[in-house]
């Protein structure tokens, strides 16, 4: 009996060398047509999600809330009501305005009548000038009477808006401050904060070596951002071009600025 050719290995097993045949297969061997194209440049950076917007809701009123429309974490639109303050003063102050311009427009009437007699008056002699001149001017007075009138109406009308206070802004509101029945002032404590979050920002950090390359391509192009979530593995979103960037010499790193439409 023959041995075929091989060698030995360490532990006692005798390895078959290959044969000839296997040796000799040829290689496969495939070709493409060369051609020039762009290859994406990927710059990658820890980001930070920051809201779009962000409002502290506070009352341009005083009084006592009678009703709040809506559950924490509620996704809101701009206008929508959020809660409700009693109006009945506001509205009593508006109900006095009116009635005050009412009285005044009876008044400028009358004055009118009179300095319609008194120039018919002059003009035959009977009235004198200065009675005539008097009375344009009891007009006059009048006139700036009712738009003092006016005016009054027109801010009591704010306040009775200024009662039902209404979202400024698309958005999640958050947790709130105050309960039914609570005493508000004007302007002094935030009753719940609402926050903008389609579209987002992301902000994100690049060595400063990187921020002349960014500069040079932003004024030739839109750049495309991607957004990922923590474990780096999955596309959250995509958002356009940083909206800005700024480096300070020596510092090391610089910032730039995305707007995401929305993370999910």
């Amino acid at each position: 009996m023959s041995r075929e050719n091989g060698l030995a290995s360490p532990d006692g097993c005798w390895n078959k060398r290959p044969t000839s045949a296997a040796a000799n297969s040829p290689i496969p061997v495939l070709a493409a047509t060369a051609t020039a194209e762009d290859v994406p440049i990927i710059l990658r950076g820890l980001g930070t999600v920051t809201a779009f917007n962000t409002v502290a809701v506070k009352s341009r009123v005083g009084g006592n809330i009678t009703r709040i429309n809506f559950t924490e974490g509620q996704e809101v639109k701009a206008g929508d009501l959020l809660i409700e303050i009693d109006p009945r003063p506001f509205q009593a102050a508006l109900d006095q305005a009116k009635a005050t311009l009412a009285r005044d427009q009876a008044n400028l009437k009358n004055a009118q009548a009179d300095l319609a007699r008194y120039a018919q008056l002059l003009q035959k002699n009977f009235a004198p000038e200065q009675q005539y001149a008097t009375q344009q001017a009891t007009v006059a007075e009048d006139e700036a009477t009712i738009q003092n009138d006016q005016a009054a109406i027109d801010a009591a009308k704010l306040n009775v808006e200024y009662a039902s206070i209404r979202s400024p802004i698309d958005g999640i509101v958050g947790i709130k401050q105050v309960d039914v029945g609570n005493l508000v002032q004007v302007n002094s404590q935030t009753l719940v904060v609402i926050t903008q979050i389609k579209p987002i920002y992301v902000i994100f950090s690049f060595p400063e070596a990187d921020i002349p390359r960014i500069r040079s391509a932003m004024a030739e192009r839109k750049l495309a951002v991607q957004a990922y979530d923590a474990t780096d593995q999955k596309q959250v979103s995509q958002g356009v071009q940083p909206r800005r960037q700024s480096g300070r010499p020596g510092n090391g790193n610089g910032q730039a600025e995305s707007r995401i439409l929305q993370l999910r």
